[in-house]
This record gives structure tokens, sequence and C-alpha cells, in this order.
């Protein structure tokens, strides 16, 4: 249960390793349940631990209200190895429309000297 300091839209990332002293010593699971409860509703969806490990893994934008009102719970009821690392909760402002990706690099340019 995060305690959210300031109401408004969250991106959610899952980071998990992987279990065991060498990659492959145990199966990973490949569809951990995990349930975030956020000011919105209620999102079930399934993490694959069997790839991307060691690295921040998005599960998407919610938007949380101020408090410890919200909630996510991943369960271990899954076909493998669950690994619970870490979640990290990224403010993405109060709009869910505003745009948080960064533009492509420009291309073509000439630089004159």
């Amino acid at each position: 249960i995060p305690t959210i300091g300031v109401t408004g839209n969250y991106e959610i990332f899952e980071w998990h390793g992987w279990a065991g002293k060498n990659l492959g010593d145990f199966k990973m699971a490949d569809n951990v349940p995990c349930t975030i409860q956020y000011a919105g509703g209620k999102k079930v969806l399934a993490i694959d631990q069997s790839k991307n490990f060691g690295q921040w893994n998005s599960l998407g934008i919610f938007q949380f209200s101020k408090g410890k009102a919200n909630e996510i719970v991943l369960s271990n009821y899954a076909d493998g190895v669950v690994v619970a690392d870490a979640f990290k909760f990224v403010y993405r402002g109060l709009n869910s429309k505003s745009d948080n990706v960064a533009p492509n690099p420009p291309t073509g340019l000439k630089v004159n000297k």
C-alpha cells in the first residue's frame, strides 16, 4: 500500500530479477497476477517475469488519490517462480491526456559553420 502525497496520474513500474544463482536455474512465471487498485477502479493484469529482468517495466498510467486508498497486489498463483522486488510510481500530472513522450530527435539537419 503506497502513501501517495499528491493526487494525480502515476506511471507504475515493476522490477524483478531472476531466482537462483544463474539465469535459467528456475522457471520464472510468465503469468504473475497483479491487481492495481487506483482512484478510477481496479485493473487486473498478468506480468511476464520470464523476461525483462533487471529493469523497470511499465504497467501503465493510473490515477491515484492522495493517501493510502490505493494498492498493488502481486500473487504467487502463477506457473513458475514469482519475484517481487520493487514498484516505482512516477508522477505524470493531473491531466490524463498530457504528453509524456519525448519527441523523436530531429533528422536532416545541416550545421553551418
